[in-house]
């Protein structure tokens, strides 16, 4: 990439802007690695050319997806988005990684979801922002209460992992919920 990337929504420690193709290898290093993979709906091998092709699309899908990136030194350690963002019922489905081991736990994944909050809320006027998280990935629940989030229902055993079965979390905030909290 040529220079800084472009710093779309900023943060005190992370800024979001636009993924660019340069991002895919990282993605891929990251979306085939132990740690993340569990944690989201991709359960098979990714390619370079997957990847590439999906940020190619990206502009065009109803996605609006941002690489997540450390304001101290422009790092990306992982993306942000809300997807299938339904322009007529006003919500859209929120999704995050963090994808270096040391970059987790640090705060970083609940300051870029409160930045894509901001987005969804303030300027692309949604009504409600949705998510769902698996059962083993408890940590991410907590997250995801601490910024606003409300337990909304639970598909249970909908997710194969590790041999076994785990139930898929719902969760949700609703546009007076966001600026109740925010204020």
């Amino acid at each position: 990439m040529d220079g800084e990337p472009a710093r779309f929504l900023e943060g005190e420690h992370v800024y979001l802007a636009p993924v660019e193709e340069e991002d895919a290898r990282r993605y891929v290093e990251w979306l085939n690695a132990p740690g993340v993979r569990e944690n989201l709906m991709l359960q098979r091998p990714l390619t370079i050319m997957a990847e590439r092709d999906w940020i190619s699309k990206l502009g065009s899908t109803g996605d609006v997806v941002f690489g997540v990136r450390l304001r101290d030194g422009d790092e990306l350690i992982g993306n942000t988005g809300l997807h299938r963002v339904n322009e007529i019922d006003r919500h859209a489905e929120f999704g995050i990684f963090i994808g270096p081991p040391d970059a987790r736990g640090r705060g970083y994944g609940g300051e870029a979801l409160r930045l894509t909050l901001a987005y969804a809320f303030d300027v692309l006027n949604l009504h409600r922002v949705w998510l769902r998280y698996y059962a083993h990935n408890a940590g991410a629940g907590e997250v995801y209460r601490r910024c606003g989030f409300v337990d909304e229902g639970k598909l249970r055993k909908a997710h194969w992992y590790a041999g076994a079965w785990h139930d898929e979390h719902l969760m949700g905030i609703l546009a007076e919920e966001y600026y109740a909290e925010r204020d």
